[in-house]
Formats: C-alpha cells, sequence, structure tokens
C-alpha cells in the first residue's frame, strides 16, 4: 500500500508562530497565513471572509497580509472552533457590520478553556513555548490583546449565505476535536475549510485524550464528522495546520484510513471490555486471520504501483482510491468476522491459604491476651485485699 499522508508532511515540531514568510495563495481568491493554527482570507467582490483568526498575537501578522491583498471589508469571520488559536485575533478584524459565525456551542466551550487556562497553559508549555513568550510581551510593550468573542451568528447544524456569487455553508460537526466543531464548505468549488475538526494533524489518529488534559473526545461522533466530510466529496481540504489537501481520491482514502483506525481501537477496546479483559489485551489481538488478505491487497497494489512515476498525480490519486477500497473491505471483514481475543488468566491456588493463615493468626493473638480464669479470679482477690486493708486503716 501507498505511505500514509502523514508520513510527508510536517509534525508538530514543526508548528510556530505566525510570520511574514509562510503566506500564499491555495486557490482562486483564497490565502492562507500559517501559525500556530492557520488563517484563512476569502476575498469576493462584496467584501471578505476571514476563517479563524489566529492568537491574539499573531493576529497583526495575519491582518497585515490580508489587507495588502484586499482592502474590502471583512464581512464574516468565521471560527471552525472555540480554542484561543482560532478565535484570539478576532477583534483585531472585526468591523462594523462584521458578522462572526460559530456553532451554538462555541460560547461554551470558549468557557470551558478559560475555566482550565492556567491548567492547561502549564500542560502546553512544552509545545508553546515561544508563544507564551510573545503573549507576555516585550519591555515597556503590554501583552497582546487575546479575543473572548461572542458570535452574532450561530447555528446547530447548517447555516448558509452567500457573499460574492459565492455560496458557502457551515455545517456543525460538534464532537470532532470541540463541542463546537463546524467546517465552511464551497459547494461550486468543492473546497473545504476544515480548521482542526478532525485534529490537529489531518491524516494522524486523532487525540481522543489529549496530553494536556482536555476533556475526552468520543470516538463514535469523530467518526460521524469522517462521515459527514466524507458526504461532502470535497476537491481540496483547507486544513488547520499546513498545506491542503488535494485530490477528490486522495481526501476519501485519507478520510477512510482514519476512520477504519480509530474504528478498529474503539472496537477491540469494546470487545475487551465486555469479555472482562483488560486494556493490555485489547492492544494485542489476533489478526491472524486477516493477514493472507492483508498480503494480497499489498502485492496488487504494489503490483500496480510499478512504473507509475511519482510526479503522475492522477495515477497517485487512483492509487489512493484503490488503496481506500481495500481498508474499507478489510475493516468490513474485521467487524463481520471479529477474530478471537486471548486472555491471560493468573491461578494462584495458595493465595487462600495466605488469608486463612491470617485468620489463624488473629484468632491466636485473641487467645494469647485473653487473661486465664485463675487470673480473673486472684486480680478480684487481691483488689479486695486491698480494699479490706484501706478499710481497716480508717478503722
Amino acid at each position: 500500500m501507498s505511505a500514509p499522508l502523514w508520513r510527508s508532511r510536517p509534525t508538530a515540531f514543526d508548528m510556530r508562530p505566525a510570520d511574514r514568510e509562510r503566506r500564499r495563495q491555495v486557490a482562486d481568491g483564497i490565502y492562507l497565513s500559517e501559525g500556530y493554527s492557520n488563517a484563512y482570507l476569502i476575498v469576493t467582490r462584496e467584501g471578505r471572509i476571514v476563517v479563524n483568526t489566529g492568537m491574539g498575537f499573531e493576529a497583526p501578522l495575519h491582518k497585515e497580509y490580508f489587507d495588502a491583498l484586499d482592502g474590502g471589508p471583512v464581512r464574516y469571520i468565521v471560527l471552525t472552533q472555540g480554542h484561543v488559536d482560532h478565535v484570539g485575533g478576532v477583534d483585531l478584524f472585526r468591523a462594523p457590520g462584521t458578522d462572526i459565525i460559530a456553532h451554538a456551542n462555541n460560547a461554551a466551550q470558549q468557557a470551558y478553556d478559560a475555566r482550565l487556562a492556567p491548567f492547561r497553559a502549564r500542560r502546553s508549555a512544552f509545545a508553546f513555548a515561544e508563544a507564551f513568550a510573545r503573549m507576555a510581551g516585550t519591555a515597556g510593550k503590554p501583552p497582546p490583546v487575546q479575543s473572548r468573542p461572542m458570535p452574532t451568528v450561530t447555528f446547530d447544524d447548517r447555516f448558509a449565505f452567500t457573499l460574492g456569487g459565492e455560496s458557502f455553508e457551515a455545517i456543525g460537526c460538534p464532537g470532532a476535536e470541540t463541542e463546537d466543531s463546524l467546517v465552511l464548505w464551497m459547494p461550486e468549488r468543492r473546497v473545504c475549510f476544515t480548521g482542526n475538526v478532525f485534529g490537529a494533524l489531518f491524516g494522524h489518529f486523532p487525540n481522543l485524550v489529549t496530553i494536556r488534559g482536555d476533556r475526552h473526545r468520543d470516538a463514535l461522533r469523530y467518526v460521524e464528522a469522517l462521515e459527514l466530510l466524507r458526504e461532502l466529496e470535497p476537491e481540496v481540504l483547507l486544513v488547520g495546520h499546513f498545506e491542503p489537501v488535494r485530490g477528490r481520491a486522495l481526501v476519501r482514502a485519507e478520510l477512510d484510513r482514519i476512520k477504519g483506525a480509530v474504528l478498529y481501537v474503539h472496537d477491540a477496546v469494546v470487545a475487551a471490555m465486555n469479555a472482562g479483559g483488560d486494556v493490555w489485551t485489547a492492544m494485542q489481538p489476533d489478526l491472524t486471520s486477516l493477514n493472507p488478505i492483508i498480503n494480497g491487497a499489498d502485492r496488487r497494489l504494489e503490483k500496480l504501483a510499478k512504473g507509475v512515476s511519482p510526479t503522475n498525480v492522477q495515477a497517485g490519486q487512483v492509487l489512493g482510491y484503490l488503496q481506500g477500497l481495500a481498508v474499507r473491505t478489510i475493516e468490513k471483514r474485521y467487524l463481520t468476522h471479529t477474530p478471537p481475543a486471548d486472555f491471560r488468566v493468573n491461578v494462584n491456588p495458595l493465595v487462600s491459604w495466605i488469608w486463612i493463615g491470617g485468620g489463624i493468626a488473629a484468632i491466636g493473638g485473641l487467645v494469647a491476651i485473653w487473661p486465664a480464669p485463675e487470673a480473673r479470679r486472684r486480680r478480684v482477690s487481691d483488689v479486695y485485699a486491698a480494699r479490706l486493708a484501706r478499710e481497716l486503716g480508717r478503722a
């Protein structure tokens, strides 16, 4: 099979704050300014749309680039989620008449983040040290303002609008990365702005439980978000970090790969829990029955890939589609013919004797400290004799 997309893309260690270098046009009238999260500008004849604004200290750089491209009014700011690296620059971009579009859960998500801000800052310091240094400000200057905006347009399911002859649809998928996640869909162009809806790094296994200690993310709701995007059949994904993902077949193959991985882990954990197993058992299932299918698919795809030039984009997309088809076939077989799980049971027959011996020792201790009848009688006689002596002494 071809290598997963994440192997050829930058990693989390390549994330850094906005600068004046990582800026470019990514589609007709659509521009990208990279930062800790990507900020996008859509230019229409009736005004501009900003999709995510970066952190507060990054927003001036994003705005500088966007204003140099077009001076039209910012008609809409679309927030794909309420995390600080998406909403931080809203106040800088907002102007009279600007609508802020967000999911109905956006305010609750921002409030949740604010409650845990010190905790999250400590736990995220390893990844955002440079950001925190910039947010602290420089000598003699106040720290940059970090926005906590209130959306003016909210929705639960879908919100459609047009601007300058372009059609847009904001589609809610809460529970993906955050409870207020959404994607912005341009149906005529088949372009989808996903932000970090499907994880910080597209193509990776999602952070269902984060290192920094966020609330857990439900695996099945995450899969629902993948299905939503798959049904749109986008040609281009404008993701939250780094370069866009292009090609319908490649997008579909990657979504199928991620979905298969998440469902595999989810189903293995559920099966182990219901069988009374533990996490270690769930992590080592027996896949022997699937190996012939996997090996056969590998051989066929390897044979098809021979002689295909790496620069042949169309052939690469076809191979990606076939790879996704193979993954779905294996996934269906796994779900319908789940392999057995092996459990290790430790039998220690002598352990019960330890408890029996402890009981005997306890009983023996009580017997040892219990006074004998003669000792009790002697103690009573001694007490009586002492009392008699005191009475006689008073006489």
